[in-house]
């Protein structure tokens, strides 16, 4: 049997091995983007950890701060509260407030409010 001899390589061929190429170029440049995200997402979460680190110090050293600031307050600045004055109807009684009969107007029964709340304002 005679060999035959070779014939330039087909359409198909070329097209294939072009293809070829082009994807394995297209996978060098994803590893290279993968890489590269990898790196970025290093550094993200070890800037992250830091943040966290320092906020936690900062949350102690505020809660020292605010620890510290009752002790003193209590130790030194103590300011007991004002009682607040209770009215009793003694207490009402003595500034002889309006007596009201039932046979007054409401112009004079407002007047007569109005006296009254002058007394509890005062």
């Amino acid at each position: 049997m005679a060999s035959r001899p070779s014939s330039p390589p087909s359409p198909v061929r070329s097209d294939v091995s072009n293809l070829v190429r082009v994807m394995e170029s297209f996978v060098v440049a994803m590893q290279q983007q993968n890489a590269s995200l990898m790196q970025h997402n290093t550094m993200a979460l070890q800037q992250l950890e830091a943040a966290r680190v320092s906020a936690e110090a900062q949350q102690r050293q505020y809660v020292e701060l605010m620890n510290d600031g009752a002790r003193i307050s209590t130790d030194h600045f103590y300011i007991p509260p004002t009682p607040i004055h209770e009215w009793s109807l003694e207490n009402f009684l003595q500034h002889h407030p309006a007596k009201f009969c039932g046979n007054t107007s409401a112009d004079e029964a407002d007047q007569g409010f109005r006296d009254m709340e002058r007394i509890f304002n005062a």
